[in-house]
This record gives C-alpha cells, structure tokens and sequence, in this order.
C-alpha cells in the first residue's frame, strides 16, 4: 500500500499503457477470427471507452489526493505556526504589552482556534472578537479580560478566572465552565446557551438579556451548582433571589 502511494503520475501512466498492451495481445491471441479489420475496430472503440473512463476517474484521484496533500501541509504549518507562538506567549511572562502583541499576532491569523491555553496567565488581555472555538482554557487566568464579541463555542474552560472581565455579546454556547469564576463580570447580551455552568461562581455578574436556554446550572452527581448572589443580574434584568423559576429563562423552547 505505501509503494502505490509513492508513484508518481508518469509511473501510474506506464503501468496503464503496460496492462492496456497486454490485454490487447491476449484478445488478439484468443479471438477465434484473428486480428481482422473488423477487430480492430472493436478494439479501439472499447479501448476509447475504457481509457476515456480510466483518464477521468485518474484526473479525478489526483485532484482528491493533492487537495488532501495540500490541506495536510496547511494543517501542518498551522500547527507548527500555532505552537510557536504559544511558546512566544509563554515566554512573555507576566509583561502584558508582550502577551498582548503575541495574541494579536495569533488573532490575525486565526491561530487561537482549538488553542491549548490551560493555566496560561491572560489576565487584562484584549481579546475582543476573538475566535477561541473549540479552545482549551482550563485553569486559564483572564481576570478583566476584553472579551467582547469573542467566540468561545466549545471551548473547555473548566476552574478558569473571568473576574472582571467584559464578556459582551460573546458567543459561550456548549462550552463548559465548571467551576469557572464570573464574580463581577459583564456578560451582557452574551449566548451561554447548552453551556455547562455546574459549580460556576456568578456573584455579582451581569446576564442582563444573556441566552442562557439549555444550560446545566446543577448536577446531581456533582455536590454543588451554579452560585449567584443578590448583587447577579438576570437576563431579564432583576437581581437573582433563591424563589427565582430559572426555567423562564433555561428551558429549551425560549429565547428562539
């Protein structure tokens, strides 16, 4: 299998025009009339046709293959790309000026998509309108963060620190943050919806017109929920009480 994968174009040719040849002098050994005019013509009308369908569906296998060859290498540099800038931000410590250049980089290249950012420090960070889809943040420090617009679908954010941070308008939908600290951030007009928030500490945040439909606020396998106290803002904008019917705002079929 690795052998037929390393020939070459002009090799798959040779080994065509070779299998044509002698399909062609076993017709001619066995037909019981020999080679007339009248084989002949049977021969390249079938050998048109069959080379006809053999040329597309070859074209075809090359397109396919070098589109994966080039989609392996683009995902390739990528990933190569994507962890050496890692290792810049790493570097960078707690200098915020050269954490924020590194992420600004990143950002312009799309390079914070499925992102391992597991404990990093990226406390007063701007990362309004970035795309973390998918990204790893646990244990992630972005206390005071710029966070608006920013896409964190999916993302994996379990005991990371969003005290203070501006989550406006960001996109948290199935991302999980358990345990995950919001004490006083805004996340006005954001989408939570089917995010896991068991554990997740929301004094004092701000849910105000949030999309909080589908969310998992408690577990019963898991000792404790989501905490709120009476300073939280809902999404429809009271202030948290323990008699609130939170299926106002979690049930499935509102807020479409």
């Amino acid at each position: 299998m690795k052998r037929l994968e390393k020939l070459s174009n002009l090799e798959v040719i040779l080994v065509l025009v070779t299998i044509t040849g002698v399909t062609t002098f076993i017709s001619a050994a066995v037909s019981p009339g020999g080679v007339t005019d009248n084989w002949w013509a049977n021969w390249f009308q079938n050998l048109s046709a069959g080379m006809a369908g053999t040329i597309i569906t070859f074209l075809l296998l090359v397109l396919v293959v070098e589109r994966r060859d080039k989609l392996n290498d683009a995902q390739e540099r990528f990933e190569i790309e994507q962890r050496e800038h890692l290792f810049l931000l790493k570097q960078a410590g707690d200098n915020l000026q050269a954490r924020q250049d590194v992420l600004n980089r990143m950002m312009a290249r799309g390079l914070l998509v499925g992102i391992d950012l597991n404990g990093c420090n990226l406390e007063g960070v701007n990362l309004k309108d970035a795309n973390l889809k998918s990204a790893k943040l646990r244990r992630a420090k972005l206390k005071g963060a710029n966070l608006i617009g920013a896409n964190l679908e999916n993302a994996f954010a379990t005991d990371a620190d969003f005290e203070d941070a501006i989550i406006v308008g960001a996109n948290l939908e199935y991302a999980s943050f358990r345990s995950t600290r919001f004490n006083n951030a805004n996340l006005t007009a954001s989408n939570l919806r089917g995010a896991f928030l068991v554990g997740a500490d929301f004094s004092s945040a701000n849910l105000t017109k949030a999309n909080i439909c589908n969310v998992v606020l408690s577990n019963p396998d898991i000792a404790h929920s989501a905490i709120f106290n009476e300073k939280t803002i809902l999404p429809n904008g009271d202030t948290y009480s323990a008699s609130v019917y939170w299926p106002q705002f979690t049930d499935q079929d509102c807020m479409e």
